[in-house]
């Protein structure tokens, strides 16, 4: 019977969102996690398109390739008002001047990939442009969303 990956591996749970300082500060950098993410999304990467039709078009539009944009990541998280993570979340979005910071999203080792030792991994350079609001309900968890927009990332495939 072959060996199948739990769903647990496949949907990404125990995947793990922390936040570092400012990027580009000086000195030691320490991670804080977030904590238990229940939903991300990466928006996925876009580029603008500027429009260079002309005479000699044809009447066909024609478009240049212009910005890249990273896009943006958001998700959810189990509120906990102590978490460090969540704390120092709302402080990157307060920050005067509207900082960016380094972020590293950690997912899970994926046995359908191959990978044994480390999921693949994230770092991350942006912008917090949500977090700190939360909901409160008598019949689940209380969440909390963030919303961070890309500045740069690398990508640092599982093993």
């Amino acid at each position: 019977m072959p060996t199948v990956a739990s769903k647990a591996a496949v949907l990404g749970a125990g995947t793990v969102l922390s936040i570092g300082g400012v990027t580009g500060a000086t000195g030691t950098e320490t991670f804080l996690p977030v904590g238990e993410l229940t939903d991300i999304k990466f928006d996925g990467f876009k580029r603008e398109t500027a429009q260079n039709t002309n005479f000699d078009s044809g009447q066909i539009r024609q478009d240049l390739g212009t910005i890249l944009d990273y896009g943006s990541i958001s998700g959810t998280y189990n509120r906990v008002s102590t978490n460090t993570g969540q704390l120092a979340m709302i402080a990157a979005l307060q920050s005067t001047g509207g900082n960016a910071y380094d972020f590293k999203l950690q997912l899970p080792v994926n046995a359908l990939l191959a990978q044994t030792t480390t999921g693949d991994l994230y770092t991350i350079s942006g912008i917090v442009t949500e977090a700190g609001a939360f909901d409160l309900s008598q019949t689940k968890v209380s969440t909390s969303n963030f919303s961070i927009k890309i500045n740069s990332f690398t990508f640092t495939a599982g093993s």
